[in-house]
């Protein structure tokens, strides 16, 4: 597939292959969509898009592909193209935040997120 250049053939193909990862993944009590989650002493909003976000923690989410970048003033782009296709685990989570401290003071990311 061409578009965001994901290495799969067919839409088929990349759903079979999410799902495989995914389930590889998951396990029974993790935290699901539309849900809140406490990482590195932090409370966020799991969602599917960035503009269902929570105004009241960071927020985790996906749906704009690597066009968007990583950072929002409102959380983080976890989405699985931008982690080769897998989910992100606290680790991930924890260097985001780290990066977050230099990206609140950096002028041109500042100045892309309206601030």
């Amino acid at each position: 597939m061409t578009r965001e250049m994901r290495p799969f053939n067919t839409a088929d193909e990349y759903m079979h292959e999410q799902v495989k990862i995914w389930n590889s993944q998951v396990q029974k009590d993790d935290v699901k969509l539309n849900d809140h989650v406490e990482l590195c002493g932090q409370m966020f909003f799991l969602t599917h898009r960035p503009k269902d976000h929570d105004k009241h923690c960071q927020t985790l989410f996906g749906h704009i592909h690597r066009g968007g970048g990583l950072y929002r003033p409102y959380g983080f782009n976890v989405g699985t193209d931008l982690y080769n296709y897998r989910l992100v685990d606290e680790n991930v989570i924890k260097d985001l935040l780290e990066r977050k401290l230099w990206w609140d003071d950096d002028i041109d990311i500042a100045s892309l997120n309206g601030r």
